[in-house]
């Protein structure tokens, strides 16, 4: 199933025109869990039909990390997710979706007697270049599920994923 993504993802080609107009904007879906962060960059096709993946990134927290409060969590996937957008397709304005309400609502205020200081340094550098967050029911989150949750054997398969990685010609 990676290798089919994978090559599902390399023929998907971005429409820069239209996602600077603003007629099929980049669409970033990021979410987090306990463990790990994860995040889906997508743009609709012409006919407005489907969409197009154009971008899958996911990272796991450090020890640290993981003991933040979740809304810390969420909007620290917005920004792994927009640093990586910048490094791979380019910097460009984005609707980023995420499915805690509280997210949108701290990006909006931007007061600092509500806000973390970390936090609004965070916001300002997503929404630096015209970027969106907006909010999404948390059944609607899938694409950015699957890469930032923890399956039950999850270090055993990363020491064999990395194993076989080290092993290969």
């Amino acid at each position: 199933i990676k290798l089919m993504a994978k090559h599902c993802i390399e023929l998907a080609v971005m429409d820069e025109a239209a996602a600077i107009d603003g007629t099929r904007p980049l669409e970033c879906v990021a979410d987090a869990c306990g463990f790990a962060w994860g995040a889906t960059y997508v743009q609709m096709s012409g006919d407005l039909m489907k969409f197009s993946v154009l971008l899958t990134v996911s990272k796991s927290f450090t020890p640290a990390q993981q003991a933040w409060p979740p809304l810390t969590l969420e909007l620290f996937a917005q920004l792994g997710g927009k640093r990586a957008q910048r490094k791979i397709l380019g910097a460009m304005r984005t609707l980023h979706w995420t499915d805690h309400a509280n997210v949108t609502r701290a990006a909006g205020t931007m007061k600092t007697e509500d806000v973390d200081a970390k936090m609004l340094r965070w916001v300002a550098e997503i929404a630096g270049d015209g970027s969106e967050i907006r909010s999404l029911s948390g059944r609607s989150a899938r694409l950015a599920d699957g890469v930032s949750r923890n399956c039950g054997n999850r270090d055993a398969l990363l020491h064999a994923v990395s194993y076989t990685h080290l092993t290969l010609p």
